[in-house]
């Protein structure tokens, strides 16, 4: 570690010993320009490749890996790159200022007054050398076009005065119309807001005295409702009940028509053993007709018997 901090010591003590032999080189009369230390721009102080294809393992090729770079006193920002060190495309270095980012400002001639002085002097003692005698007509006309010239520019400056005068006039008295405007809004508009707060009243009453009819109309409605329930409810229970007791009354005669019917079918077999014991001594030809009469009889008290009806359907409560 030791070493290579030494090594890294003598690099820089020879870059900027190279530094200082380039400048006493660009200017042998002037004095030795002052070095900036600056972060690489390219690297933006990491010390690592930019362009590699794997960073980490790469060293900047503008600082080295150093991480900071030596500019010339007075400097500026690169106009190529912007301060970024990288060119056009973004994949090479800049030419201009070879990654730095900076670049030393060259140092403006700077001359006295009385270099100035003399320099302009001599450019109007040449003027009038070579400039060619006046006559006396010249002068007087060039005399007269310079005060046309100068009434000219009084006009224009006049003129230019009463135009800033009138324009100047004509924003106050916009701004005063536009005052006055506003005012007038202001005051519409707490007018109009007062209006509304009372629209909004009245439609409020409007709307209570709205809700409480149709809440009324619905209670009643639901009142006739209740009430036509328990009517139809009244109705059909009493309906049931007269349903149940023609049901009762129904079943009776039914109970009795079928005790009349199974008494009759007694005396049916009854007789019809009885005659059998009686004519077992006749000929066939008179049990036959017996038994066409025994069926004549049974048929007889069939159609005699009261057939049973279906029951009626009690009605329902939508009609």
């Amino acid at each position: 570690m030791a070493k290579a901090a030494g090594k890294t010591k003598h690099v820089r003590k020879a870059a900027a010993d190279v530094a200082a032999k380039k400048t006493r080189n660009r200017s042998a009369d002037a004095d030795v320009r002052e070095l900036a230390k600056l972060p690489c721009a390219l690297c933006k102080g990491t010390g690592l490749g930019v362009f590699h294809r794997m960073p980490s393992l790469a060293k900047c090729p503008v600082c080295h890996g150093r991480k900071t770079v030596y500019v010339e006193m007075p400097l500026r920002t690169c106009d190529a790159c912007g301060g970024t060190g990288t060119g056009v495309d973004k994949k090479l270095v800049c030419r201009h200022c070879h990654g730095k980012g900076f670049v030393p400002e060259e140092p403006k001639e700077k001359r006295s007054k009385k270099e100035k002085r003399s320099k302009n002097e001599q450019v109007k003692s040449k003027r009038k050398a070579t400039a060619r005698p006046a006559n006396e007509g010249e002068s007087a006309a060039a005399e007269a076009r310079k005060d046309d010239w100068r009434e000219l520019r009084l006009q224009i400056s006049g003129s230019n005065r009463d135009i800033r005068r009138t324009a100047a006039d004509d924003r106050r008295h916009r701004s005063d119309e536009v005052r006055t405007w506003m005012q007038n809004f202001q005051g519409d508009r707490e007018a109009r807001k007062l209006e509304c707060e009372i629209t909004r009243e009245a439609r409020s009453d409007e709307w209570r005295e709205l809700r409480l009819q149709i809440s009324e109309s619905n209670r009643e409605t639901r009142r006739t409702a209740a009430d036509d329930r328990r009517h139809r409810s009244d109705e059909v229970t009493a309906w049931m009940q007269s349903f149940q007791g023609d049901r009762e009354a129904r079943r009776l005669q039914w109970a009795a028509a079928r005790e009349e019917r199974h008494e009759a079918v007694k005396e049916l077999r009854t007789r019809f053993k009885k005659d059998v014991h009686e004519l077992r001594g006749t000929s066939r030809s008179e049990i036959t007709s017996i038994r066409a009469d025994a069926r004549d009889l049974v048929s007889h008290i069939r159609s005699t018997n009261p057939r049973r009806r279906e029951p009626e359907v009690p009605p329902t409560e939508g009609g």
